[in-house]
């Protein structure tokens, strides 16, 4: 999303934000509108005089100011725009923040193990999209955090511990807090997710509350009363719409065209007896 005014996007962004003194506030709107200004660049270089500089990190280490409530700002400013939309994607994912500096003795472990070295946070974002214009809207939502490191070596366990402590309880954890700050324009909503969410307790939540979601298939799910399974229940249904989409040279594979067929039916899925998934 190409920023055409720093200024007023950090005005619209953060002028509400409740920081416990209007000073604070001032300051987050002028510090947001320098970085925005000088993408890449330190807050030494993007603020140029040595007071603005100054009291950018006067602002970074007043510890009486809580990042979540910039965060929350930022997430709040949204609703106006979201509600002249008609249909909004909520594109959903996981990205993982590396590090190699320090700090890292205070991050956890980036990987599925700790064979992997690297070191950082995780951060689950909610991007706002506007389905029928392909408009960034903006981020509506984001949750940060770091991998402890006795939780590894636990993921046999995943089928024992309580849904809302495991990292899948991000997609679930996203809605809510969409449902709480967005709760008038919820039904323009389509959650849009990575297979990582096909998890029957996230879509038993988005059935239970009416939340329209596209999860992409993981699981091989049983979807009849016959026993068919997933995909190749849905390979029966008749194409009501197809179309062909053009697949860039990548790296080591050829540029061809992809022919995509759209086809869908109702089905039923259950929690397997062996847990949750």
């Amino acid at each position: 999303m190409l920023i055409k005014d720093t200024e007023e996007w950090a005005n619209n962004l953060f002028s509400s934000a409740k920081l416990g003194d209007k000073r604070r506030t001032k300051r987050l709107v002028k510090l947001s509108h320098l970085m925005a200004s000088n993408t890449g660049s330190s807050i030494v270089k993007a603020s140029g005089t040595q007071a603005a500089i100054e009291g950018s990190y006067r602002f970074i280490r007043n510890d009486a100011i809580e990042a979540d409530d910039i965060a929350t700002a930022g997430f709040s400013s949204l609703l106006s725009e979201l509600k002249s939309s008609k249909n909004i994607l909520a594109l959903e994912d996981t990205s993982t923040l590396s590090y190699r500096h320090n700090v890292t003795k205070e991050l956890g472990f980036t990987g599925a193990s700790k064979k992997c070295k690297a070191k950082g946070m995780l951060a689950h974002s909610v991007l706002m999209v506007d389905a029928q214009t392909e408009h960034t809207i903006g981020l509506a939502e984001q949750h940060r955090w770091c991998r402890k490191d006795e939780d590894f070596g636990t993921k046999h366990q995943r089928k024992q511990r309580e849904y809302k402590t495991k990292e899948s309880y991000k997609w679930q954890r996203s809605s809510e807090a969409m449902t709480a700050r967005y709760a008038s324009v919820m039904d323009n909503i389509i959650s849009v997710c990575d297979r990582e969410s096909d998890i029957f307790d996230y879509i038993a939540y988005k059935e239970k509350h009416q939340q329209r979601f596209v999860v992409r298939a993981k699981h091989e799910r049983i979807v009849t009363g016959d026993g068919d399974k997933l995909t190749p229940y849905i390979n029966q249904q008749s194409s009501e719409l197809s179309y062909q989409v053009k697949i860039q040279q990548k790296g080591g594979r050829k540029a061809r065209i992809a022919n995509v067929a759209v086809r869908f039916a109702s089905v039923t899925i259950s929690p397997r007896k062996t847990g949750y998934v």
